[in-house]
């Protein structure tokens, strides 16, 4: 029987090493866990605005214990589980409820409907006096960069025609 020459081995395939952090039981509980931290966040901000101060307090002093807590039962009991997979799915809408939030706040804070110092500083809702000096800053500022552009583009003409002329003299 001929010997066959052996054949090059084939590219090792690229595989992902997967740690305990990385494991699929884990980010599950991970994505569980944020879930139930999001929806903490606002219950958090609406308590602010509420005025309840010390229950904001207590949901971002103890919210993230409990949603940690709360995704560990969720592994072994199947009703929590699927309880917390539902939040999960809706990912989405609750990044687009999230993201959209402090924009209609700012809205109805800049038409008076809601007060800004009851609201958290990371909230991203600010005084509207304090955005509306913030636009027209970034305004100005734009106006003269552009005002100081055309004033070294007329400059540079300038010299290009004082130039010329000393060339065709």
């Amino acid at each position: 029987m001929p010997i066959e020459p052996a054949k090059p081995a084939a590219p090792a395939a690229k595989t992902r090493k997967i740690t305990p952090a990385a494991s699929p039981r884990q980010s599950r509980r991970e994505a569980r866990e944020n879930a139930v931290n999001e929806i903490g966040g606002g219950l958090a901000l609406i308590a602010a605005m509420k005025g309840w101060y010390a229950d904001a307090g207590t949901i971002g002093m103890h919210g993230p214990k409990f949603a940690h807590e709360l995704a560990l039962v969720a592994d072994d009991n199947e009703q929590v589980g699927t309880w917390l997979d539902y939040l999960t799915q809706s990912g989405p809408w609750l990044g687009v409820i999230k993201v959209s939030l402090p924009m209609f706040l700012q809205f109805a804070a800049n038409h008076g409907k809601i007060d800004t110092s009851k609201l958290p500083a990371e909230s991203g809702v600010l005084d509207p006096a304090v955005l509306e000096h913030r636009v027209k800053a970034e305004m100005l500022n734009a106006s003269a960069k552009i005002r100081a552009e055309i004033a070294a583009l007329e400059q540079q003409t300038a010299d290009i025609q004082r130039d010329g002329l000393r060339v065709a003299m």
